[in-house]
């Protein structure tokens, strides 16, 4: 789709698919640090990672934000009733597979089992990941993880990154702002391009707590401004494009916040086209 009569026609035509979305964490949360808001409450229903350890793990379609028999992104509307929720910053993602129940007080190398592949995006082009916590952390400590990349390279490294210190669940363990700590995904070894899949992870020191490793193709990024004022973000005209979502996608955001946003109802209101 890529003329503005195409995108004209899609929504004359009747080709166009909207729906709502409501999350409520009930989880504390820090400013400057990145979080998981598909394992918050709400609409869509909350995920829980569960699975087995280690064991590469697809995220079910049907139990992510809906989007019907759409092919592009065309609008994203957001807002929040607390003081807390605004400013931040949400990014809508693809979710596609991810690795539960590493153990972060294991200082041995955790292997993962494969078995199962990224069901889009399978060259892993584009794909990035995080780690976010399914159980409270201790922090401070440095973790690495060996990857395949999307040129199907095997061990590839993200070098030795640090965890914070917020240890609150469903917070990506690595976000932050003090040395050797990251913002939303994990850095690839230079000249990667993406992650096919993951190899094995390994703390240098116990770090307490449970986390998934969780594989991504980041889709679209909005901002919540301001306190009760809805952000409009048209794909089109904000960016010069709509942004592909394949078939079989698992739609969810990941979030930035201002504060905590424990009990902070983030709605709003997604627009797809076909």
């Amino acid at each position: 789709m890529n003329r503005v009569k195409d995108i004209v026609d899609s929504v004359n035509e009747g080709r166009i698919n909207t729906v709502s979305f409501r999350k409520v964490p009930s989880q504390a949360s820090t400013a400057g640090t990145w979080c998981d808001l598909s394992m918050a409450s709400g609409n869509p229903s909350p995920n829980f990672y569960s699975g087995n350890e280690l064991t590469a793990t697809v995220f079910d379609s049907t139990k992510g934000i809906y989007k019907g028999n759409s092919e592009y992104l065309f609008e994203i509307m957001a807002q929040t009733s607390s003081a807390n929720g605004a400013p931040s910053t949400l990014m809508l993602c693809d979710y596609l597979l991810y690795y539960p129940q590493v153990d972060m007080d294991n200082v041995d190398v955790q292997s993962t089992d494969n078995t199962t592949t990224l069901p889009r995006y399978t060259s892993g082009e584009g794909v990035r990941m995080f780690v976010v916590a399914q159980y409270p952390f201790i922090g401070g400590v440095d973790f690495r993880i060996t990857y395949t990349n999307s040129d199907g390279v095997s061990g590839r490294s993200t070098g030795l990154v640090r965890c914070n210190n917020v240890a609150n669940i469903a917070s990506f363990i690595h976000s932050g702002s003090f040395a050797n700590s990251f913002g939303a995904f994990l850095p690839l070894q230079s000249g990667d391009k993406g992650v096919r899949s993951v190899e094995d992870i390994q703390f240098l020191s116990p770090n307490g707590g449970l986390g998934a490793i969780v594989l991504v193709k980041p889709i679209y990024t909005t901002i919540i401004r301001e306190l009760q004022s809805p952000t409009e973000s048209s794909c089109f005209k904000d960016s010069a494009l709509l942004p592909k979502i394949e078939q079989g996608a698992y739609l969810n955001f990941i979030c930035l916040p201002n504060a905590s946003i424990s009990g902070v109802p983030i709605t709003g209101i997604i627009k797809t086209i076909w």
